[in-house]
């Protein structure tokens, strides 16, 4: 127990992902490949003569599309994983200030965690273990104590300077550990932290506060805190070749997706009582825990990790093209989509419709200024309606446009990829850099026709036109945005902004109506279940899953997939309940 290792724009940018090989959707043809095609066909993301390619599936196929169901008895397998920082502070804030009320304000100790980068499932995975993220938990875990030090005494229930410590620590160690264990500890392991505490005391001569300190961090430095655990722990039931998770490790696979952070004391409580043994308690449960103001944690954790939003307020923007802008106006704009999202899923009808068509969304006067609105004053966000004429939904909010631009200019391109991969579950490939370089300089004058018709005679040639013939409506349709996400009539050339195009076939001639187009074409909603379901089991799908998400899209697609019948039919399915034990695993 002593030591615990826890474990201007150049030709060559304007034509990233120019060659990477997507032959776009004419007359309707999906996007992407077809699961059940035993060979590429057109439009399938297969090698092209640009040299890249398009999958939405990491591994090159695509295992689930509506009406495409699997078997029943089918779960995956699952590995422990690391808590991602809002996880690691979201808990902390839940058990020191909701809980034990030992802490002022949100934690955040997890900035002196190792940068996390998108994982398998695109969204936040913390590295693997190493000397430099140990350091991180290490000085997390130091911080932490600092804060709580002045209330120790209220964080123990007792003060170990006064009366019998032992007793103290034993109490501490079995009621916290089982908050921050996220389950009971077995005897053997109370008497491990308790044997710890006086060890810092007998050999290191250390007072009582400090030892009951340092036991604090080394609690926060287990691996069963840092983890989500999955395996072992004792197996609840057997079903086939699959085990359906202990009622401790669903209540934490709840209290993650839902909440973004580990259980609190009901929800332990209920799990000791076998109320959520049954797939009817875990369903009960997850609608009550929706209904809590915690699963606001959740829904600004999926909306900042599926479209990028990680850290609006320190994005590098131009102070000279843009004198509004500051960390401020940024973290307003993080707020925005946080109250807008937050309303929409879990007090509206959640569904794709209005979060890429809504005009109704909050304000207040740094954010109303960007978007040219009226009638708004003060630091205070307001319920408001915007122009429909100009913006609807979560892509035309200027957190979004901001996010996906670079800091004085927009950037097509990028935009029209990542809009690709978030919204289509498809990811460009980078085709091979001679090709880019090869490519010819188009003989136009772009500050005479402008960006879109410089770009679009780049791209129209050769190689590029599979690949830009999906990328460039996505990339052009929100052109009369500008990189702060404020309404434009005239691109940085000076040339009138056309946002006309035409995208599966269909035509549109502005961003809202691009948004509508989105939000209705049920590829999109496909992805976005998708995307969902990465979140809710941190995993990317595979044919195990095929079920769950056949079963969850089923409940929610009548209502123009209904976001949060989506997320309560996750909760109901065996790719969130059960798991396939990996090879040779012991069994408990």
């Amino acid at each position: 127990m002593r030591v615990l290792v826890a474990a201007s724009l150049s030709v060559a940018s304007l034509l990233v992902g120019c060659t990477a090989g997507i032959s776009g959707p004419q007359g309707g043809q999906r996007l992407g490949s077809d699961p059940r095609a035993g060979s590429p066909t057109a439009g399938s993301g297969s090698q092209t003569s640009g040299g890249g390619t398009s999958s939405s599936d990491p591994d090159g196929g695509d295992d689930w599309q509506p009406g495409h169901d699997g078997d029943p008895n089918a779960a995956p397998g699952f590995s422990p994983r690391l808590l991602t920082k809002r996880q690691y502070d979201n808990t902390l804030t839940l058990l020191l200030k909701e809980t034990y009320g030992v802490l002022q304000g949100e934690a955040t100790f997890a900035k002196d965690l190792a940068t996390e980068a998108p994982g398998r499932s695109g969204f936040a995975a913390a590295p693997e273990i190493s000397p430099v993220s140990i350091g991180g938990y290490m000085n997390a875990s130091k911080a932490v104590a600092g804060a709580i030090a002045p209330s120790l005494s209220k964080l123990l229930k007792c003060d170990v300077e006064v009366g019998n410590d032992v007793a103290c620590i034993t109490t501490f160690a079995t009621e916290f550990g089982e908050l921050l264990y996220r389950r009971p500890l077995a005897q053997e392991d109370v008497h491990d932290h308790v044997t710890f505490y006086k060890e810092e005391l007998s050999q290191l001569g250390n007072t009582k506060t400090a030892a009951a300190l340092a036991l604090v961090r080394l609690m926060l430095n287990s691996p069963y805190f840092l983890y989500e655990w999955e395996q072992g722990h004792l197996i609840s039931t057997r079903k086939g070749n699959t085990v359906r998770l202990n009622a401790f490790q669903i209540a934490s696979r709840l209290s993650f997706f839902l909440w973004a952070s580990g259980p609190d004391q009901p929800l332990i409580n209920l799990a000791k009582s076998g109320g959520l043994d049954t797939d009817e308690q875990v369903a009960a449960q997850a609608t009550a825990m929706l209904k809590s103001p915690r699963a606001a944690r959740g829904v600004d954790s999926f909306h900042a990790q599926w479209l990028d939003l990680f850290d609006l307020p320190n994005l590098n923007k131009n102070t000279d093209v843009f004198p509004n802008w500051s960390p401020a106006l940024g973290q307003a704009m993080a707020t925005e989509v946080q109250l807008f999202t937050r309303d929409l899923i879990l007090s509206g009808d959640a569904s794709v419709l209005s979060l890429l068509t809504s005009t109704r969304t909050f304000l207040n006067q740094p954010t109303a200024d960007v978007y040219g609105q009226t009638g708004v004053s003060g630091v205070d966000f307001k319920p408001v309606n915007v122009d429909p004429s100009r913006r609807s939904g979560l892509l035309t909010m200027p957190g979004f446009l901001a996010s996906a631009s670079g800091p004085d200019a927009v950037k097509p391109f990028h935009l029209g990829d990542l809009l690709l991969e978030k919204l289509f579950c498809q990811k460009l490939v980078p085709a091979d850099p001679a090709l880019i370089a090869s490519a010819p300089i188009p003989q136009v004058d772009r500050k005479v026709v402008g960006e879109r018709a410089y770009l679009e005679a780049l791209t129209g040639q050769g190689v590029c036109v599979g690949c830009h013939t999906i990328l460039n409506p996505l990339a052009f349709g929100l052109g009369n945005f500008d990189s702060l996400g404020a309404w434009r009539d005239v691109d940085e050339d000076g040339v009138s902004v056309n946002s006309a195009a035409t995208l599966n076939g269909v035509s549109f001639t502005k961003p809202v109506e691009l948004g509508k187009i989105l939000a209705e074409n049920e590829q999109v909603q496909a992805c976005i279940a998708k995307q969902w379901f990465r979140f809710a089991t941190d995993s990317y799908e595979t044919a195990a899953d095929n079920h769950s998400l056949e079963h969850s899209w089923q409940a929610a697609k009548s209502t123009r997939l209904d976001v949060r019948k989506l997320m309560l039919g996750f909760t109901a399915t065996p790719s969130f309940l059960y798991r396939t034990p990996a090879q040779d695993e012991p069994l408990q």
